[in-house]
């Protein structure tokens, strides 16, 4: 498994360091077993996190379990498993919990003898940065992940990878990217992609290579650039196949088919839409792509002639976002249930209330862009 994440075979190093698991659970209980656990635990995070992403549940029961042995065998917290564990609660919506362990992070920066205290420092304001922004709390993303960047060091990159999967200041900039368009800042906004883009290619880690490039494409797709979207849908699309990431693939053909279907295309792209739409619905992405995928779906199916079928798929993304608190797209989302309720030739003042809706709550986050 080592040598296979090495040269980059993940789904190999994922298949073996969970057939390792399932060998160690056949050994006598004892400390040495306990150790070998929680050593298999640490090495398999990189591998799922770039195979399966974030949020499923063999990383949570995974996380839960390295704390617990943590504890038993009387180990000082890993912030690796911290930090994957942070990630996979924001995944999971349960943001009050990937807070408290954001927070955990910035105190083990403080007092680590394993890493300074910039590379944990980066890490803790990505973990606080990707929770607030899930949250539609644009402006305390911004200042975290600025502050993510202020603290990085670029000599210490190899401990970012090794240690917690990603190079931690690409990963803070491209969000920060994102999380400028957002702000009403689009100029920022893509020069900052185009260099963090720049800078992921040149330093060619997978997962690293990876995220950039889906919060790129995220970005031009939201933003209707075209041009640009085209080339970042096409790299994320290369990236997700090279590396067997199954659920970006799927992303990828989404953003693909949907702006093929928009310029007219819908008839031979609709399937394509459905079918991208069900697989992300499998790999448990909800967070990550749940209410971009349904605006996408409930798009083509009004341009497909489903109209009804679109807002009943809006109105219910609608519904879940606002229940579970991840309502970063819920203005977007009002705005579209305006949108469709016209193609549905609704009442003036049905469609009004929605449109009013989106410009309330783009206000009320601070996004100028959408408001």
């Amino acid at each position: 498994a080592d040598v296979s994440i090495q040269v980059h075979a993940f789904n190999e190093a994922l298949r073996l360091l969970r057939r390792a698991l399932t060998l160690v659970e056949s050994l006598p209980a004892s400390s040495a077993r306990d150790r070998l656990e929680y050593e298999l635990i640490v090495a398999i995070q990189q591998p799922l996190v770039t195979v399966r992403s974030t949020g499923t549940s063999e990383s949570l029961r995974l996380c839960h379990r390295g704390q617990q042995l943590e504890e038993t065998l009387q180990l000082d917290p890993d912030p690796g498993v911290a930090r994957m564990l942070s990630i996979d609660l924001v995944a999971q919506r349960r943001f009050g919990d990937a807070l408290a362990v954001g927070n955990q992070l910035l105190q083990f920066a403080k007092r680590s003898d394993k890493h300074p205290e910039s590379v944990l420092s980066t890490e803790a304001r990505y973990v606080l940065g990707v929770t607030a922004h899930w949250q539609g709390n644009f402006q305390t993303a911004r200042t975290h992940f600025e502050s993510g960047l202020d603290a990085y060091e670029e000599k210490f990159q190899h401990i970012h990878i090794a240690d917690f999967g990603q190079d931690a200041g690409a990963v803070c900039a491209i969000r920060l990217a994102w999380t400028y368009w957002y702000l009403g800042y689009p100029e920022d906004a893509f020069k900052l992609c185009r260099e963090t883009l720049e800078r992921a290619k040149q330093l060619a880690h997978p997962r690293t290579l990876l995220y950039v490039s889906t919060w790129a494409a995220w970005l031009h797709h939201d933003s209707r650039s075209e041009t640009a979207k085209d080339e970042s849908i096409h790299l994320l699309a290369h990236v997700a196949e090279k590396y067997g990431a199954a659920s970006t693939l799927a992303f990828a053909t989404l953003l693909h088919s949907w702006q093929k279907a928009k310029t007219g295309d819908i008839e031979s792209e609709y399937s394509n839409i459905r079918s991208s739409v069900s697989i992300l619905k499998r790999s448990g992405e909800r967070l990550m792509y749940g209410a971009a995928a349904a605006a996408s779906d409930a798009q083509a199916r009004a341009l497909y002639g489903d109209v009804d079928g679109g807002l009943r798929i809006l109105d219910r993304t609608i519904a879940t976002v606002k229940s579970q608190g991840d309502i970063y797209y819920a203005a977007e989302l009002y705005r579209l249930r305006g949108h469709v309720s016209i193609q549905a030739a609704l009442a003036d003042d049905i469609i009004e209330r929605w449109y009013l809706a989106a410009l309330d709550l783009a206000r009320s986050q601070k996004t100028r862009t959408l408001e």
